[in-house]
């Protein structure tokens, strides 16, 4: 996340780096997804933890160590855009492993589907513990890009929310649209932070749900 980019004036950030990079986002992704989050939810304390490179490219262990980093930082919610493609169903994963630590722990993880289309599964998105987003336009239709499937025997995403067109910052007080999965997740992580801001406590993800 760019930090200094005039969006997040006023927005309380503490950053943390396990790439090698710039730390105040080297590819806009980061920086994107954060302005969008901070829209919806302005009050919140955001855990910048940089998990991609400035190509945006990472590992599954260094999505887990941001995993495990953020649940040690207490962190009410985790917001992944990011993930791998899957064929098998992915209960066994370390990345599953991972958020079903992270929730047992009282955290609440949202996913993207992933932008791969029909029948194409995205984790950490198709783990059972976390929240899977996919995308709509502005019709409330399906884009094509927005990965959804049957996962074990359930259907995948979870939830969808807008993820086409969607204006936000770019580094160096720049502003621009993108759309993906990874721009409709921030959205829904969003309305849980003020759900949670509101309520006063914590929810499961069950909780959530009946939403």
């Amino acid at each position: 996340v760019d930090t200094n980019h005039e969006i997040f004036k006023g927005t309380n950030i503490t950053s943390y780096q396990l790439v090698e990079g710039n730390i105040n986002d080297g590819n806009s992704h980061g920086s994107h997804c954060a302005s969008i989050l901070t829209a919806i939810a302005p009050n919140i304390n955001l855990i910048n933890i940089k998990i991609l490179d400035d190509e945006g490219n990472t590992t599954v262990s260094t999505i887990i160590k941001g995993i495990q980093l953020a649940t040690d930082l207490g962190v009410d919610i985790i917001n992944l855009s990011v993930g791998e493609l899957r064929t098998d169903c992915p209960t066994d994963h370390p990345l599953c492993i991972a958020c079903k630590e992270a929730t047992e722990r009282g955290v609440i993880i949202v996913c993207a589907s992933g932008n791969s289309g029909r029948e194409k599964l995205h984790i950490p998105a198709s783990c059972p513990q976390t929240i899977a987003v996919g995308s709509v336009n502005i019709r409330g239709r399906v884009n094509k890009f927005s990965g959804r499937g049957n996962v074990c025997g359930y259907k995948y995403p979870d939830c969808v929310s807008y993820g086409d067109d969607i204006l936000g910052a770019f580094p160096n007080n720049e502003m621009g649209v993108l759309s993906g999965t990874s721009q409709a997740t921030p959205l829904v992580t969003g309305m849980i932070a003020l759900a949670l801001e509101g309520i006063g406590t914590k929810l499961t993800r069950d909780e959530i749900e009946l939403f």
